[in-house]
């Protein structure tokens, strides 16, 4: 189930769940079907894993979730589908990195957008004292920038000094 998964085989993953096989499997890197399918995108999967109760909050051996590997992919649909289904959106790896901080990290606005939208703490530091907004603007992800600026985040804005000429005010 965990290479079909993976793979994107729906029509496998289908037969294996109709002959019984466990859901809940983990690999070596103690990652589940989900945990596959929302790292490469296979939206139809997860939807599928999930109705055939995947724990969608489960975590690997580094804490990563479902929706930070799918946040940090670029999966929006992915991340929708984990955020409607209830999982923490402040959930954090060992070393304390959430999902807004890998969407903000790698310029993903829309997931970030969704995430903020759903609560995710835009405040959350990583193990190195870095926040969302402080990866997005050292890598120059402006989209994700902007979101911080237009009010789509009301607690942490650019400071004034840390603006580019891009950036609007």
């Amino acid at each position: 189930l965990i290479l079909a998964a993976k793979g994107g085989k729906i029509d496998q993953v289908m037969q294996l769940l109709a002959l019984g096989s466990e859901v809940e499997a983990k690999d070596a890197n103690a990652w589940t079907p989900l945990m596959h399918a929302a790292s490469a995108g296979h939206a139809e999967i997860l939807q599928l894993l999930l109705a055939k109760n995947a724990d969608a909050k489960t975590k690997d051996a580094n804490g990563w979730t479902p929706l930070i590997l799918a946040a940090y992919q670029g999966h929006e649909g992915n991340v929708k589908a984990l955020i409607a289904k209830g999982v923490d959106v402040n959930a954090k790896t060992s070393k304390n990195t959430t999902a807004l901080i890998c969407a903000a990290g790698k310029g993903h606005a829309e997931i970030v957008k969704a995430l903020l939208a759903y609560g995710a703490d835009p405040n959350a530091k990583d193990a190195d004292g870095k926040t969302a907004l402080d990866y997005a603007t050292g890598k120059g992800h402006a989209a994700v920038v902007e979101l911080y600026n237009k009010g789509e985040n009301k607690s942490s804005k650019v400071p004034a000094t840390e603006k580019s000429a891009e950036t609007p005010s």
